[in-house]
């Protein structure tokens, strides 16, 4: 039985993913699993962009060394995916949304382990 939810956080750079991830893993007890990370564990990088100030990961090559496709996940992808009430789009275009996007995320992480600790009995 799993004892703690996926939460995929996904969007362009420069949003607030990281310091959105590292606020849940400090606030819920999740692990953060930064793709960057295991991008560059596994060498997937193909070249750095200047302008976005970011590396390009090689896909095909990532998407190799993954058990479960996390990378690339869209809005319109995931909600195509999954069923509706699991996908939730949260706005992060203020420092201001950082805390209120993981003070929500955490409440249903909550919800989501009293409810599955029901479930189980």
């Amino acid at each position: 039985m799993r004892t703690a939810p996926n939460v995929i956080i996904t969007g362009t750079p420069g949003v607030g993913k990281t310091v959105h991830c590292e606020q849940l893993a400090q606030d819920t007890g999740l692990r953060h699993l930064s793709i960057n990370q295991v991008a560059k564990d596994r060498d997937c990088f193909e070249t750095y962009d200047e302008e976005l100030k970011t590396w390009i990961v090689d896909e095909d090559k990532l998407q190799e060394n993954l058990d479960a496709e996390i990378f690339g996940v869209l809005l319109e992808e995931a909600c195509e995916a999954f069923d509706e009430e699991v996908v939730v789009e949260l706005m992060s275009e203020k420092d201001d949304d950082v805390e209120g996007n993981c003070e929500r995320i955490s409440s249903w992480v909550s919800s989501w382990k009293i409810n599955q600790n029901l479930n189980a009995n």
